[in-house]
């Protein structure tokens, strides 16, 4: 094996030796980089290429020589959005290596690695992000009390890697109600630092927006680093144009009183049907009226153990099951191959994500794709100006494709938050700017990411990380105020009135409960099987 084709022999090699057909684009783009890392020239791969191109397929090859050791990195770290996709990539990964133990899945819910030390890391953005600007996700709480955190040898590890940011479009809150770029502009900035040091890193994509794109290329040049641009176009690929074009989904525009008949008759038929709602709320209902055809439901207000068990319960095609209602977190990662979709108003690239997983499977031609007329409290969480023209330009032409984005996402502005740039830059940049530095930007900035505000849900009554929920700090200072509860060394700290206000402060509830060393708050109890669905009876 030559060294300048490392990446894309491997790749090569392990689609073969499995039976599959190598992709074109991801071989040319592994050649690109080879070749850029090996004459020192700073490059990032963007790999944004169709659902089912057989993305996932990279981490699984690149295994392989992670574990028996190789001239350009020392372990594989693949960061996600969302810890249900990274649980599910994680099983997958597992299958290729026979030291099942060099495979970590490390986030809140799975500590792994938390130091990132295994030979392939699968986890997410805000715990990558922590581990590499100097406060360590695994030692967040001792670095808020006493100031010591081990932050260089998570560092030391990420710059020994091969990154991988998949899902990119998901750091950016584009389509959604939110204005914050800080997961943008700390995964960005990541990536510059991380390919001006010569770290191989690799950028994976379905359904990205031409300007974000745009913005990640420009952020790239300033810093001296080219994009390696790999972006699947009509034509670029025969092989895979002639697998997909026995594909047909249809895609119709249906009211949202026809959402439980319609789905009923589909599943009478002996279809797989896939229901996916924008809030828990909405899935629970309909999973709630359709309990006699025995549906799975999954979203993110599930406990842990509830959350995980599900995920393994859909581990492949042929385990999709005949009926799954769900959110948002369906939208990546799950192979699974569904006859229907029947799916809430939503912005063209997450739509698009959802219908990924309809006739997805090798044979599974035909498909039809549902979308619920919106109403305007059904565009939550996302921006209604997005779901509304996304839904006006399915009017004109209902193709699910990357015109149907770009036309969604024209004119779009994609920023950085410059003041977090700067601090990001002097914590990565400077010896002299340590671990109490990185705590006090993350009281100063609202932590690194968008989703940093995260406060752990206990039930009282089963004080567990199993049994834990992840609440939005408004969700979580509403069942405080109810309750007046907090959560310390698995035991209920009862507070008094001027406690509650003293955590209650203006530094925000998940950096105060940092600072007093309490580990979340106890919630109401709540239907596990169900999930959390918010106060009880308030």
């Amino acid at each position: 094996m030559q060294a300048d084709s490392l990446l894309a022999s491997t790749y090569v090699s392990f689609c073969e030796n499995k039976g599959w057909t190598p992709r074109c684009l991801i071989c040319d783009g592994f050649r690109e980089l080879d070749k850029k890392i090996l004459s020192r020239e700073p490059s990032v791969l963007m790999l944004d290429l169709p659902t089912a191109y057989g993305k996932t397929t990279i981490t699984r090859a690149l295994t392989r020589i992670a574990a028996k050791g190789n001239e350009l990195f020392s372990r594989v770290i693949h960061v996600l959005p969302m810890r249900s996709i990274a649980d599910q990539l994680g099983k997958d990964v597992k299958e290729e290596v026979s030291e099942k133990e060099s495979v970590a899945i490390q986030h809140l819910g799975s500590p792994g690695s938390p130091f990132f030390a295994k030979r392939v890391v699968i986890t997410t953005l805000d715990t990558f992000v922590l581990n590499f600007y100097k406060a360590p996700a695994a030692e967040l709480t001792k670095l808020f009390q006493y100031d010591i955190a081990h932050f260089e040898f998570p560092r030391g590890l990420i710059y020994s890697s091969l990154v991988i940011f998949d899902e990119f479009h998901l750091f950016s809150p584009l389509g959604t109600e939110e204005q914050v770029f800080k997961s943008l502009t700390s995964s960005t900035y990541a990536i510059s630092a991380l390919a001006v040091a010569g770290v191989p890193v690799i950028i994976m994509t379905a359904t990205m927006p031409a300007s974000l794109k745009q913005f990640v290329k420009e952020r790239l040049g300033k810093a001296g680093v080219e994009m390696i641009d790999k972006t699947y176009t009509e034509g670029c690929d025969q092989k895979f144009e002639k697998e997909r074009s026995k594909r047909k989904i249809d895609v119709e525009l249906i009211g949202q009183d026809e959402l439980q008949n319609l789905c009923r008759h589909r599943l009478d038929k002996g279809d797989k049907v896939m229901v996916v709602h924008n809030t828990p709320e909405k899935a629970v209902e309909t999973y709630r009226a359709l309990t006699n055809y025995n549906p799975i439901l999954l979203h993110g207000k599930l406990p842990e153990c509830k959350r995980r068990e599900r995920m393994d319960r859909l581990g492949s095609m042929e385990e999709t099951p005949r009926l799954l209602v769900a959110t948002q977190v369906v939208e990546s990662g799950l192979n699974l191959s569904f006859d229907a979709l029947i799916s809430e108003a939503c912005p063209a690239d997450r739509l698009i994500q959802r219908a990924g997983r309809v006739a997805r499977a090798k044979g599974h031609n035909e498909g039809k794709v549902y979308v619920l007329k919106p109403s305007k409290e059904q565009s939550y969480p996302y921006s209604e100006r997005t779901t509304k023209r996304t839904i006006d330009e399915l009017y004109r032409r209902s193709a699910l494709d990357r015109t149907l984005i770009d036309r969604v996402y024209y004119n779009e502005e994609v920023r950085i938050d410059f003041q977090l740039w700067e601090a990001l830059a002097y914590l990565d940049s400077f010896p002299r700017f340590g671990g109490t530095h990185a705590k006090d930007a993350i009281e100063a900035f609202g932590g690194f990411t968008n989703a940093f505000g995260i406060v752990t849900g206990y039930m009282e009554d089963h004080i567990s990380n199993e049994m834990a929920v992840g609440l939005s700090e408004e969700e979580a200072e509403r069942e405080l105020k109810r309750w007046m509860k907090l959560v310390k060394h698995d035991s209920v700290v009862q507070l008094r009135t001027e406690e509650l206000n003293r955590i209650m402060g203006s530094k925000g509830l998940s950096i105060q409960l940092l600072l007093a060393g309490y580990d979340g708050i106890a919630v109401s109890k709540f239907d596990p099987e169900i999930g959390y669905l918010g106060v009880v009876g308030g």
